[in-house]
């Protein structure tokens, strides 16, 4: 029955993900780090972005320095916009910093990706790209989680390796645009 039971579950999760994946991004794609970027804002996000890629491609001790990284450019003199996300952004990476395996560096991830949706809300996007915001229904033990990737393709950071094109776009974030 157990067996059984564990099967099902597998059936069910990759199910939660079928269609909303396009042929995956490959390890290169999922690696790749956008141009880099001059103002602390676009530090801020670009940061981000590496953690969020780190984690995409199981690095553990990687996203462990982009997490630090990311946490230097949200407490940056220079940084202006919603003080409250870049706090709550500096602590979760401040948290992914020390993390000690994956899970618990993508816990911190989850909670790092909710401040900068937030931060997207109030200061909008500062990159010269367009950025996506994507959801993964079975993130985060079941409650699902979202997070903001440059990939047109889904490259997800709470799976890995394990189920990198798990998830669908919700969104696309151009050049200056705000969250809605």
């Amino acid at each position: 029955m157990r067996k059984s039971l564990s099967v099902w579950v597998f059936v069910i999760h990759a199910l939660a993900c079928s269609g909303h994946a396009s042929e995956g991004p490959s390890v290169a794609e999922a690696q790749a780090a956008p141009a880099p970027s001059g103002s602390p804002a676009q530090k801020l996000i670009t940061a981000y972005l590496g953690v969020q890629r780190k984690l995409a491609t199981d690095d553990a001790k990687g996203a462990r320095a982009a997490f630090a990284q990311l946490r230097a450019a949200a407490d940056a003199k220079d940084l202006a916009g919603d003080a409250a996300s870049r706090k709550r952004i500096s602590a979760a990476a401040a948290a992914g910093a020390s993390a000690k395996d994956l899970a618990a560096a993508r816990d911190a991830f989850a909670k790092t990706s909710d401040a900068v949706l937030d931060w997207l809300r109030h200061e909008g996007n500062p990159l010269a790209n367009s950025v996506r915001v994507v959801h993964c229904p079975m993130a985060q033990n079941g409650k699902g989680a979202r997070w903001v990737q440059t990939e047109s393709k889904v490259v997800n950071p709470y799976y890995g390796s394990e189920m990198l094109e798990c998830g669908s776009l919700e969104k696309e974030l151009k050049a200056g645009a705000k969250l809605e």
